[in-house]
């Protein structure tokens, strides 16, 4: 069973109610997951509540993706739309943003954030 997803201790105990439902719940903050008929079912339901690490990953994901779509923004608006001696144009960045989407989508992004 993993730790728990608030107060990050491995105090969680499997707890039945007198209705028969199970849940688990942490013994430290007392944080209670979702209740189910089944110990598997309630541990399963516990292991799978978003984390801090997750919700980290993801801030520092989606931040990387507005570094990126405020650079081509900024490319797209300033008027110097060369770029190794190639025009810029509104279709490539249109393809470009859409690559980025795609790729912030399918959780494609690289520690530099580029596709």
């Amino acid at each position: 069973m993993k730790a728990c997803p608030n107060c990050e201790t491995n105090e969680n105990v499997v707890y039945r109610s007198i209705g028969g439902v199970t849940s688990v719940r942490c013994e430290t903050c007392g944080l209670r997951g979702p209740m189910f008929e089944s110990d598997e079912e309630a541990i399963r339901a516990w292991n799978a509540l978003p984390r801090r690490e997750d919700a980290q990953a993801e801030h520092a994901r989606a931040e990387r993706l507005a570094d990126i779509v405020r650079f081509a923004r900024s490319v797209f608006e300033s008027g110097t739309m060369m770029r190794g001696g190639l025009l810029v144009t509104s279709r490539f960045y249109d393809n470009l943003m859409a690559e980025i989407l795609c790729a912030a989508e399918d959780g494609d992004l690289g520690e530099t954030g580029e596709p």
